[in-house]
């Protein structure tokens, strides 16, 4: 069993919870406050529709992840992979300022 197949996967899933529970957590609380304006909430609700297609790209590539482990060649792109890294690192950044700034 290969460990960083492993990583890349639980890395994988840290985005896909970024992209649905972030996008989902904005949706519902920004909704009612720009529900006024009819443009603005259809682009939310466009960047709602991308950040879940994100997501799910991001479930199907930790389940490769984890189904590969044994062989250690996840055939992922190098893309995929950094841009899962860059989505973790924003969204500890969001938690981390979320919770010290007041």
């Amino acid at each position: 069993m290969k460990i960083s197949a492993i990583l890349w996967g639980i890395v994988f899933l840290f985005a896909a919870a970024f992209f649905f529970i972030v996008s989902t957590w904005f949706l519902v609380f920004l909704y009612p406050i720009i529900q006024e304006e009819m443009a603005l909430t259809l682009f939310l609700i466009l960047l709602y529709i991308i950040a879940i297609l994100i997501g799910l790209i991001f479930v199907a590539a930790m389940g490769r992840c984890f189904y590969n482990a044994k062989t250690g060649d996840i055939g992922i792109a190098n893309w995929i992979k950094i841009f899962g890294l860059i989505s973790v690192v924003f969204f500890v950044l969001f938690i981390l300022l979320w919770i010290f700034l007041p």
